[in-house]
């Protein structure tokens, strides 16, 4: 049986309803036009009061910011403070078979079919162990799984190999979906892209043997810079992640989670080059394919750069909120400072879903022109952004152009 959550809503105008899912969803419950089970007239319930985020066999409650919070199970989760304040921290709780959660007058029961959901992974993890590599050390841990650098055997030339874990990643017919999706991926070869190599398994785990930056990540080199880069640096590099994006989308690929960290450097100025990585959240927007692999939750690093669209209907996502996130990733790197007034904020998710973003020239961004693209690029309805990543290029060379004269 594959993995399914439903969403059992037992009091409140929505009595009777059932919400069934098998792939990565943020259900959104609140008062607002766009919220997927809407309380229109509930007094107790906030605009966006609370996102069930679920990828299935793994599911969690977050609060939004609300004044009331939620009831799990009878304990009040979130809301504010007597005296109006935000509570601390993030207010958020896993979900297990037979939890029952309260949103103002709607009463919800969570249940799961196919598998047991479990808080993380059930195993101790170790270097996987792939025929013909030499594991040389780990790089880094991310929400899908482990990231190591390897040395082929035959050859001697080093490769990154990512070990997906598969209880957060896939299970049954998705892992199969999955392995497809990667040899669609194989095929999409470009210098600003990096290349999967090849994949195999470890045990139960998944491993995608890609090309290997020796550069680390834009999100490193702006750690090492202070928070910022100047433009003479910072454009040249969101113009090569362009361009990889630009050859995603020609092919029919959305990428879905661009961000500092997913855009890595190879080699050193003046010949460094930048490409996109992690396309392992990418789906094809123009035929069925893996709808995704992780919960919002797990990469709430990219809260700073994901459209609202992209929360409200994550499967259907076009190019259009990529182009966002490269915009986002382009104001962060010149400006050292995210897209949104974080002061007072009660929720990063909530950011998103309000879609209020400082204008680009309120952080003094240059140069000319720059500015008017950021903030088209950043425009909450995504029919009036740059359509996709060419255009996106288009315009960002015709800037900086003048630049280079």
């Amino acid at each position: 049986m594959s993995d399914k959550i439903r969403l059992e809503i037992l009091t409140g105008p929505w009595k009777g309803k059932i919400f069934s899912f098998t792939g990565p969803t943020a259900f959104v419950i609140g008062r607002a036009e766009d919220a997927h089970c809407r309380l229109a007239e509930d007094p107790f319930v906030s605009r966006h009061h609370l996102v069930i985020e679920i990828a299935a066999p793994l599911a969690r409650a977050r609060d939004l910011g609300s004044i009331n919070g939620f009831l799990l199970n009878g304990t009040r989760i979130g809301g504010l403070k007597p005296e109006g304040a935000p509570p601390e921290g993030v207010a958020e709780a896993g979900l297990k078979d037979g939890d029952e959660l309260q949103v103002g007058e709607t009463g919800i029961r969570i249940r799961f079919e196919g598998a047991t959901r479990t808080d993380g992974p059930s195993h101790r993890f170790e270097a996987p162990v792939l025929p013909g590599y030499e594991i040389l050390r780990q790089l880094g841990a991310g929400h899908l799984g482990r990231v190591y650098l390897a040395r082929r055997e035959r050859d001697g030339r080093r490769f990154a190999i990512k070990a997906v874990q598969p209880r957060r990643a896939a299970a049954g017919d998705a892992m199969h979906r999955l392995e497809r999706e990667i040899r669609l991926l194989r095929e999409l070869r470009h210098e600003n892209i990096v290349a999967y190599e090849e994949h195999g398994l470890s045990g139960a785990e998944l491993c995608l043997v890609m090309e290997y930056a020796d550069g680390g990540s834009l999100q490193d080199r702006l750690a090492a810079a202070g928070g910022r880069l100047a433009p003479e640096e910072a454009l040249p590099i969101l113009r090569d992640a362009a361009r990889g994006l630009a050859a995603a989308h020609e092919r029919g690929i959305v990428h879905r989670d661009l961000k500092p960290g997913n855009i890595l450097l190879s080699g050193a100025p003046p010949a460094r080059r930048a490409k996109i990585a992690d396309l392992g959240l990418a789906k094809s927007f123009r035929t069925a394919g893996v709808s995704g692999l992780t919960l919002l939750g797990d990469v709430g690093g990219s809260y700073g750069y994901m459209p609202r669209e992209q929360v409200l209907n994550f499967r259907n996502v076009t190019p259009a909120a990529d182009v966002f996130a490269l915009a986002a990733t382009l104001y962060v790197a010149l400006s050292g400072r995210m897209i949104y007034d974080l002061k007072g904020a009660t929720s990063a998710l909530a950011l998103v879903l309000d879609g209020k973003t400082i204008p680009a020239a309120a952080r003094g961004l240059g140069p000319p022109g720059l500015c008017d693209l950021l903030d088209e690029a950043l425009c909450l309805d995504p029919t009036r952004r740059p359509a996709d990543g060419a255009v996106f290029l288009r315009r960002l060379e015709a800037v900086m152009e003048p630049a280079a004269d």
